[in-house]
């Protein structure tokens, strides 16, 4: 579907200032829960999959996390959002947003 897009949540200790963190946590939240929705989430998943990072990724669909109230829970907060017309170039800038992240750590660790 045209305009098919997954918005991508960040939780957890890596997203809450803290300096020491296992691991990162991502929400990747669709729209529905409908073939083309949820292909194009594993899609994303499977992207960020090669990254070298140690990511721990959720999928939810906006009416799983509705039901679920995931994102107020969690405390999650939105940090980017990757369209279907440009997931290679969504990804990368998502990528690009954690490593940044986690230099800011490093650097605030070591003052």
């Amino acid at each position: 579907m045209i305009g098919e897009e997954v918005q991508i949540f960040g939780f957890g200790s890596f997203f809450r200032d803290l300096k020491t963190y296992n691991d990162i946590d991502l929400l990747l939240l669709h729209r529905d829960l409908s073939p083309c929705s949820r292909q194009f989430a594993i899609a994303c998943k499977r992207g960020l999959g090669g990254s070298g990072l140690k990511l721990h990724i959720t999928m939810l669909s906006s009416p799983e996390e509705k039901s679920l109230g995931f994102i107020e829970s969690s405390r999650a907060k939105k940090i980017h959002t990757i369209r279907r017309d440009e997931i290679d170039e969504g990804i990368q800038r998502l990528l690009k947003i954690i490593k940044d992240r986690t230099e800011q750590k490093l650097t605030a660790a070591t003052k």
